[in-house]
């Protein structure tokens, strides 16, 4: 027996559209929205780098400041703005900030 797709399209009273999907397809749905909202996890020194960008410190300034290499200083600024999904370390300090993680 061949299997068909049938779509149904249906409008809430607002006039939204209303998607029909399979109970497992909604729950793995449902499973990656709740870990794209998890709040990031920051180490402790990813923490430290941040809240010496937060005070201005350059990336030179915050490898002076923990007494590390440039290099590994800025290797813990790129995992924060990845964890944030941030351009900037600027703004990877401002979004941990919002999140309460440099509290």
């Amino acid at each position: 027996m061949a299997h068909r797709q049938v779509r149904v399209i249906l409008l809430s009273p607002s006039g939204a559209p209303v998607v029909l999907v399979a109970e497992e397809e909604l729950a793995a749905l449902e499973q990656r929205a709740q870990r794209a909202n998890a709040p990031a996890l920051l180490t402790a020194r990813e923490r430290q780098v941040l809240l010496l960008i937060e005070q201005g410190h350059s990336t030179a300034g915050v490898a002076a400041h923990l007494g590390v290499a440039v290099g590994t200083a800025a290797q813990h600024l790129a995992a924060a703005r990845c964890k944030y999904g941030a351009r900037t370390s600027v703004q990877a300090a401002a979004l941990a900030r919002q999140a309460a993680a440099l509290d």
